[in-house]
């Protein structure tokens, strides 16, 4: 039993090592409140997040939403993707602001 876990340990501690190594780099921020920010007259907001350290390319961006709920059916149902690609002209995709504008009311 005791080879089973000398072997499992020689197995993991080398790629525990490649793993350190490899995230060593990564560079994280605090959080960035963007609730209390003004919108422009398109509903948009300009987010400013402050970059403190020195990165090599690439970098990549990821972020988390919190308290956010979208409603997938609706999300699928009126999902543009030029409008995801930052060309904002209404396509007639979004059925779902059609029915609001029409005060809700099911033609």
């Amino acid at each position: 039993m005791l080879v089973f876990f000398n072997v499992i340990g020689a197995i993991l501690v080398p790629l525990g090592i490649i793993a350190l190594a490899v995230t060593n780099p990564v560079v994280q921020t605090d959080a960035v409140r963007y609730d209390n920010l003004p919108m422009d007259a398109a509903n948009m907001t300009r987010v400013s997040i402050p970059i403190t350290h020195d990165m090599a390319p690439p970098v990549f961006f990821y972020y988390q939403l919190t308290d956010f709920y979208q409603n997938h059916r609706l999300y699928v149902k009126s999902r543009d993707s030029n409008q995801l690609k930052g060309t904002l002209l209404f396509s007639g995709m979004c059925v779902y602001y059609l029915f609001l504008e029409q005060g809700g009311q099911k033609h």
